[in-house]
This record gives C-alpha cells, sequence and structure tokens, in this order.
C-alpha cells in the first residue's frame, strides 16, 4: 500500500521524533524504546493500549527516517482491528534491515495522514540477540474489559506478551483463535470458489 507525498512527509517527521505521539487514548506499547526490539527475519508483536482507545481500527506501518534502512514508509495492516490488543506480524507482513530508529505508526485507514499513535522508537536486531524478555513488555490493565466479537475467529497473539521460552525471552506465536480465523478465511474462499464453480 503506497501512501500520498503528504502523509509521508507528515508519518516521517513523526518517526524523526524521540517521543512517542498518542491520540484517543490509543497508545503503542511494544515494540518501542531500548528494551522493545524486534528481531530481523522473524515474527515480532505490535502491542497497543486497545482498552482506553476511541478508535475501532486503524492502519498498521513502519517508518524511519534513515533512508538507508526504510526508503518509505511501509504498510504492514491495512486495517487492524481495536479489539484484538496485540498483533503478531511475521517476515511476510514486513522485512526491514538491522538497524535503529524504526516506528510504528497508527492511523486512519480513510486518511493516513490522520496519525492515531506512533510508537517510540526501536531496533531491528539480529537473531542472535534474542527477543526481549517477557517482563518488559507493558500491559494494558483496560485490555480485559474489552468485548471481542463471538464466533468471528479473532486470533490472539502472545509472545513478548506470553509465556517464556528457554532463554527467559518469549518468541512470538499465534494461539489456537488465530489458527481458526486463518482456517475460516480459507474455507470462506474455498466456499466462494464452490459457488462460482456452481454458477457456471
Amino acid at each position: 500500500m503506497r501512501m500520498h507525498l503528504s502523509a509521508i512527509a507528515a508519518l516521517a517527521s513523526a518517526g524523526a521524533a524521540s517521543a512517542a505521539i498518542s491520540n484517543g487514548g490509543l497508545k503503542i506499547l511494544a515494540p518501542g524504546g531500548d528494551n522493545l526490539w524486534w528481531l530481523v527475519g522473524m515474527g515480532n508483536n505490535i502491542v497497543w493500549t486497545c482498552g482506553e482507545s476511541t478508535f475501532s481500527q486503524f492502519t498498521v506501518s513502519i517508518n524511519n527516517s534513515d533512508i538507508s534502512l526504510l526508503t518509505d514508509i511501509q504498510a504492514i495492516i491495512s486495517q487492524e482491528q481495536n479489539f484484538n490488543c496485540d498483533q503478531l506480524v511475521t517476515p511476510n507482513d514486513v522485512n526491514v534491515p538491522v538497524g535503529d530508529g524504526y516506528t510504528i505508526v497508527l492511523a486512519d485507514p480513510l486518511n493516513g495522514t490522520n496519525v492515531y499513535a506512533v510508537s517510540d522508537p526501536f531496533s531491528v536486531k539480529p537473531v542472535s540477540v534474542g527477543y526481549p524478555p517477557a517482563s518488559a513488555t507493558p500491559s494494558d490493565p483496560g485490555a480485559a474489559t474489552i468485548a471481542k466479537p463471538t464466533g468471528s475467529g479473532s486470533g490472539s497473539v502472545v509472545g513478548a506478551t506470553g509465556a517464556a521460552t528457554g532463554s527467559g525471552s518469549a518468541a512470538p506465536q499465534k494461539t489456537g483463535a488465530g489458527m481458526r480465523l486463518s482456517a475460516g478465511v480459507a474455507a470462506a474462499a474455498l466456499g466462494v470458489a464452490a459457488v462460482t464453480l456452481s454458477l457456471l
């Protein structure tokens, strides 16, 4: 997804800022800062304050003011639901080189210049560094009050906020609900194909 030049300029300046931006109760909890990095070529989490947010959905992008690392703001998720509270992004979603100064940008899906939140700058580190400790990720106490749709197959993510793995760090992974979403999308695609074939 490409953004208009004015949106890129606005977000580039937002990404260059040293402090996070937060509007409407929406704040990015992870990644951001010295203790919450991503690993290059691995699954990484984005966590936000869904319990306080007044926004029901947003676009998720990654930015860096250093054009040698990222020449343009890059969309990761075109429409994320606030009630998910966190999201696993895989190398298929975003693949950026090792470096510093990255920010996550949450914006209005219909108007990318309307920025809802920008994370604190964070680093993308080599895999050998390992994930940050699970205890380093702040949590949103309001997340427990979020009503999630039932029967929709909405996924949840564990990782920087979930159970620790061998070295005391947490590797992001999808839980069963996320797998049901993928299966549901595949089933829906097959259903559309079946209906299309039956009409022929």
